[in-house]
């Protein structure tokens, strides 16, 4: 009876661990998916292009797509925004696992 018991327990744990592992990969995916939106959208002016006057930069750098392209303080936000949202769902992942690694050894 012990035996089943652990091999069950052992069994769930392993199934918890390999949905722990699907979630935390797409979650990733999707963090870097983001991540590149962001960067798409401010290299080719998507997201600043409704307020963008052409007179106020002193150093514009034109774009292939003749967008204007400004080296905007808010990319570097976004983009460290996101690296580190990346980098706490890593370290959750590696807390999920290693608790769940602890439970079933």
């Amino acid at each position: 009876l012990y035996n089943t018991i652990l091999q069950s327990r052992l069994f769930y744990s392993f199934i918890r661990f390999i949905m722990y592992s699907l979630l935390s990969i797409s979650s990733i995916f999707i963090s870097l998916l983001l991540m590149n939106m962001f960067i798409e959208n401010i290299s080719c002016g998507g997201l600043f292009d409704d307020d963008v006057d052409e007179t106020t930069p002193s150093n514009p750098k034109t774009t292939k797509s003749n967008y204007i392209l400004y080296e905007p303080r808010s990319s570097a936000s976004i983009l460290s925004i996101s690296w580190i949202t990346l980098i706490i769902i890593l370290l959750t992942i590696l807390k999920i696992h290693n608790s769940f690694i602890s439970e079933v050894f």
